[in-house]
């Protein structure tokens, strides 16, 4: 009786230990999804010098819009994009957000990727297209 007990015991380790070890997994992938849309709004706003229309909730064009690229990609969580003037241009600060949720558990934690483009010179916030916030569904 007791060498049955003392494998259910260690069977019930490792099964808290494999499903650890899914989580973090679930968390790098939402953290790399999350990066890589990140980095494709800087990239988007860098080579059109700021012009590159945000857009609205109602965008589904893939490339007329910032926020239309996102949906088109099936990508449906926050994104903030800002900008700060400093003495020589412009630069914007882009933010993307994803929910990593875990239903049993009721947890839900969101995830935020911050990165900033090089300075835009010769780029003045006011007359920029690309300043707005977006919330997914």
């Amino acid at each position: 009786m007791r060498e049955g007990v003392g494998g259910s015991i260690l069977f019930y380790i490792i099964l808290g230990i494999l499903a650890i070890f899914i989580v973090f997994i679930a968390v790098v992938m939402s953290y790399a999804t999350n990066y890589r849309i990140n980095n494709y709004v800087v990239t988007m706003i860098e080579q059109s010098n700021g012009q590159k229309v945000f857009g609205t909730e109602g965008d589904t064009t893939q490339s007329n819009t910032l926020v239309g690229y996102l949906r088109s990609n099936h990508y449906y969580n926050g994104l903030v994009v800002t900008c700060n003037n400093n003495s020589k241009g412009a630069v914007f600060h882009v933010t993307t957000k994803v929910n990593f949720e875990i239903p049993m558990l009721d947890v839900k934690i969101p995830i935020y990727v911050n990165n900033d483009t090089k300075t835009l010179f010769n780029v003045d916030c006011e007359n920029v297209k690309s300043k707005g916030e977006w919330e997914g569904e």
